[in-house]
């Protein structure tokens, strides 16, 4: 298990909150992702999984129960992935995004989550966990956490 924290991803733990509960309700699901976070169509985590060098091929909006996630669980964001989806709607990797309620929650959560996974990586950053699983998880995984840093760069992670 790789797990990361980071307390400098407030606001970009705020916007991808924001586009995770626009989902939860029906919106911001389906468009096409847009440059300006301005834009109503857009959407940092389909940005940040593009850069990343991923394809999207379906993706779900989803609530899972309290007792695999931890308290504080709001919702959960799930991308089947791959470079190329040659058509396909579902992919051997998938890359999940738990939204909770606080930065200790997550934390948390996040450990739940692992401990529910098999062969997965999980990253927290703020609110958010970031969990990876499929034969290709970990490399994944590091492209993504690089868009994302690459987006922040004073950003600080620690391993724990």
């Amino acid at each position: 298990m790789r797990l990361m924290a980071s307390a400098t991803w407030t606001r970009v733990a705020a916007v991808a909150g924001a586009v995770l509960a626009l989902a939860a309700c029906g919106g911001g699901g389906g468009g096409s992702s847009t440059s300006g976070s301005s834009s109503a169509n857009y959407d940092p985590a389909t940005k940040v999984l593009n850069a990343a060098g991923l394809q999207i091929c379906s993706q779900r909006t989803h609530q899972v129960a309290g007792a695999t996630t931890g308290p504080g669980f709001v919702a959960a964001r799930e991308f089947n992935v791959a470079p190329d989806c040659k058509g396909s709607k579902t992919t051997a990797n998938v890359i999940t995004v738990y939204q909770f309620a606080s930065n200790s929650q997550a934390a948390a959560g996040a450990k739940e989550i692992d401990k529910g996974t098999a062969g997965g990586e999980v990253t927290v950053y703020g609110p958010l966990v970031i969990q990876a699983t499929g034969p290709n998880s970990a490399a994944y995984l590091a492209a993504v956490e690089k868009q994302i840093k690459k987006a922040r760069p004073t950003a600080t992670t620690t391993t724990g």
